[in-house]
């Protein structure tokens, strides 16, 4: 699910043939059954978590991935706004901290994270 497209992550998957169903919710899409993938990765957007006013969409959001998460045991992976939408969907909390925050840091992942469901064959480490 994304509000905007998973750029350089679908390069990476494609190297590994792992296939993308994307849908965009702010554009309209349905959030399809997630019974019949193998994981979520939510993406980023420019909305904050809690404008479920302005964005309602988000509310669905935040249900799936708590469904996807919680009932179906189900790999994820968020980014930027998606790792905030994962917090609150499983009761945590994300707070404006008054700061614009945006852009990309280098990342070290550990053994668990190399060995994880998710990110296995995917070379890009």
């Amino acid at each position: 699910m994304t509000s905007q497209n998973p750029g350089i992550f679908r390069d990476f998957a494609d190297i590994q043939n792992v296939r993308f169903h994307e849908i965009d919710l702010h554009a309209g899409d349905k959030i399809p059954n997630l019974e019949k993938f193998d994981g979520l990765w939510v993406m980023g957007g420019s909305m904050n978590v809690w404008e479920e006013e302005e964005f309602p969409w988000l509310i669905e959001e935040k249900e799936a991935i708590r469904h996807a998460v919680e009932d179906l045991n189900m790999p994820f992976l968020g980014i930027c706004l998606g790792h905030q939408l994962l917090a609150v969907a499983m009761g945590g909390k994300a707070v404006n901290t008054g700061r614009y925050e945006v852009g990309l840091f280098e990342i070290e992942p550990t053994q668990a994270g190399l060995n994880h469901p998710l990110l296995h064959n995917l070379n890009a480490f």
